[in-house]
């Protein structure tokens, strides 16, 4: 889809060159008519390895310390956040404010619901103004998933009713906010209701592995383990319908289609990682009309992980809409 909200080169600053950072920073250096304007971060030796790298002549991009200087001196067409997640949604808003027209936020989207919402608060305010919001929940703009999104919408396995996921030890923002948004993403983004979750007894830090239980406002249900009682990473998803299941297995590179009469296996083709999921994610930013992945779809995911480790520490109660416990006693991400 070709892109409407700015003629000619794409100017975009990279915020935080930490490893996503850095894997953005070289996604973007490879995508035709993009120019790197600006490179942010408070680390000097970070800014200088990333100045030395190569960006195939899309520009001389100037180092800064801080996005205020960087918004000042350059005007960024796209602005790319990846740094602590606390800082998220105030460095979102400061390049609102300045007028950038896109801004892609690093998942977890917020480490608070209450930030969570201030930014889709905002978010809804500046699209008015052409202005966009995304957030790098990334398998959005996965072609694998989007395939499986395509079957489970075309009808043929009947309506979707349920997610599973079995993954292993695995951090609840780190990757949970992740697999949680593919799900709804599968199950056609339904709000989540109620959210039932428990923490491994061992977990320390402020990301910990976990499994939960969610139903949703359209009356499809998830569960997902990121516990450490699957002992290794299985990294599969399973979407159930009415009449088949689809399994995709990230660890075995398969997606399996079951139904009463058998079932195929067929291989995954997006297997991409680093710099060239990065590149998906951004050519997305760029070229889409609609966010693939929006503030509300952050804030969403957010939500059901803060809602499984309030649940945790409730002893495993049940936390409802509109999950007053998480925002009070659940843990935040840095």
């Amino acid at each position: 889809m070709a892109r409407h909200w700015t003629d000619g080169t794409v100017r975009i600053a990279i915020v935080g060159l930490g490893g996503q950072g850095q894997a953005l920073l070289k996604a973007a250096s490879q995508l035709s008519s993009t120019s790197i304007v600006g490179i942010v971060d408070r680390s000097v030796d970070r800014l200088k390895a990333a100045a030395n790298t190569a960006v195939n002549g899309h520009g001389d991009q100037q180092s800064f310390a801080s996005l205020e200087l960087c918004l000042e001196r350059c005007t960024p067409d796209l602005v790319c956040i990846a740094v602590n997640t606390a800082s998220h949604v105030p460095l979102a808003l400061q390049a609102l404010d300045a007028g950038v027209k896109r801004v892609l936020v690093e998942k977890p989207v917020a480490s608070t619901l209450a930030d969570a919402d201030s930014l889709v608060a905002r978010a809804k305010l500046a699209a008015a103004k052409g202005q966009m919001v995304l957030v790098n929940q990334s398998r959005r703009w996965n072609e694998d998933y989007r395939a499986v999104k395509r079957i489970v919408t075309g009808g043929a396995l009947g309506a979707p009713v349920a997610v599973h996921v079995a993954w292993g030890p695995a951090g609840l923002g780190n990757m949970g906010v992740h697999l949680v948004d593919a799900a709804r993403y599968l199950l056609g983004d339904p709000a989540p209701v109620e959210v039932q979750g428990a923490v491994d007894a061992h977990a320390s830090g402020e990301d910990p592995n976990g499994f939960g239980r969610v139903h949703f406002s359209n009356g499809t249900a998830l569960t997902i383990d990121l516990s450490s009682s699957l002992r290794k990473r299985r990294g599969q998803l399973t979407v159930y319908c009415e009449n088949g299941q689809i399994t995709v297995d990230e660890v075995a590179g398969t997606a399996r289609i079951a139904v009463e009469t058998g079932a195929r296996e067929l291989p995954l083709g997006d297997r991409g990682r680093g710099s060239l999921r990065a590149a998906r994610v951004l050519a997305g930013t760029i070229n889409e009309t609609t966010p693939a992945c929006s503030a509300e779809d952050g804030r969403d995911a957010l939500r059901v992980v803060l809602a499984i480790m309030a649940s945790a520490e409730l002893g495993g109660k049940w936390v409802r809409d509109p999950f007053g416990e998480a925002r009070s006693i659940a843990g935040s991400f840095r």
